[in-house]
């Protein structure tokens, strides 16, 4: 009995320490009440009260691995949870000097569609509207 308790410990210290935590900086746990998230390159995205109904992780996190993007891509980022649907569109905000938000795409071959803009944005920010959270192809900012 005792080696089971053991080897129970032991399992739940190597899940605990290779968690999400180490490999997505960026994550927040968000339920009905919204809320924002600071993600790489000073982007962030906010989810609206009301949006969720259940409580999710989310997180924003560079895809270096994104294949058959849009052409003038410059970075790609992955708001998450991938395919969770909202039922008020989030805002998704990139610093206007380093790219606009331009397509979006869930993970897994789907693709690439076009983005609806939002007016709700900070000034020096370029943002985009998103009903499901996935993957956003951000192209060279307009000069």
């Amino acid at each position: 009995m005792r080696q089971a308790v053991c080897t129970v410990a032991i399992l739940a210290t190597l899940v605990a320490g290779c968690g999400s935590d180490a490999t997505i900086p960026y994550r927040a746990w968000m339920g009905s009440w919204g809320g924002s998230l600071d993600g790489p390159d000073n982007t962030s995205i906010t989810i609206p009260e009301k949006a969720l109904s259940d409580q999710h992780e989310i997180y924003i996190l560079k895809n270096t691995d994104a294949t058959d993007l849009p052409e003038g891509t410059v970075m790609v980022y992955d708001a998450g949870t991938t395919g969770l649907e909202l039922n008020i569109p989030a805002i998704f905000a990139v610093p206007s000097s380093l790219c606009r938000p331009a397509k979006w795409s869930l993970l897994g071959g789907s693709p690439w569609i076009g983005l609806p803009g939002s007016t709700e944005c900070p000034t020096g920010f370029t943002c985009v509207k998103l009903t499901v959270l996935g993957s956003i192809a951000c192209t060279k900012a307009d000069k």
